[in-house]
């Protein structure tokens, strides 16, 4: 995947995350909000009887997608700011439950998070995502990821697949929030 950005910090707490999402007359011909897929049909059981599957299992509920749920805060932050390894040499090993939580818990609390999925005219898909902390302090600029936006307590990750007119504009319109 290509990513593009530039880290920016604000002494501002970030803009709302429901202004992430670029208005359409922004947007070049053929760049869109991607839509969402249809929702799978019932299975039905031998008796006759219907279960409804879940709409979207381990995808976000609608495009856009601003929020609190913890399962969807969690994908975003996991993009958004990775995890650092986590690494007690004087201790016997952690299992996986232990190693998350205590992954976790020297990271800054996400109050909300942002995605979105735009698609170009070319069928390239660009990815907005952003985590809101509790914390202003908490994020920092990283070098290393040239692709994220730091606007005060927000953070915003764009990701394109290839570079084209969408992802110059959807990347324009992120970088203008204050």
């Amino acid at each position: 995947m290509l990513a593009a950005g530039l880290a920016v910090v604000s002494a501002q707490s970030g803009p709302a995350l429901g202004t992430l999402t670029v208005p359409a007359a922004s947007l070049p011909e053929g760049c869109q909000l991607a839509p969402m897929p249809p929702l799978p049909s019932p299975f039905v059981l031998s008796n006759g009887a219907s279960i409804q599957r879940p709409p979207y299992p381990g995808k976000f509920p609608q495009n856009p997608w601003v929020g609190t749920e913890d399962r969807y805060k969690t994908q975003v932050q996991d993009v958004v700011e990775p995890p650092k390894a986590v690494s007690m040499p004087h201790a016997p090993p952690l299992d996986a439950k232990q190693a998350n939580k205590l992954r976790w818990t020297g990271r800054g609390h996400a109050a909300e998070a942002y995605h979105a999925i735009y698609q170009s005219a070319t069928g390239a898909s660009i990815v907005v995502q952003a985590v809101r902390y509790h914390d202003p302090s908490f994020p920092a600029l990283d070098s290393k990821q040239p692709n994220r936006i730091v606007r005060g307590a927000v953070v915003i990750k764009v990701d394109a697949d290839q570079p084209t007119g969408c992802l110059n504009a959807i990347l324009a319109y992120v970088q203008s929030l204050k």
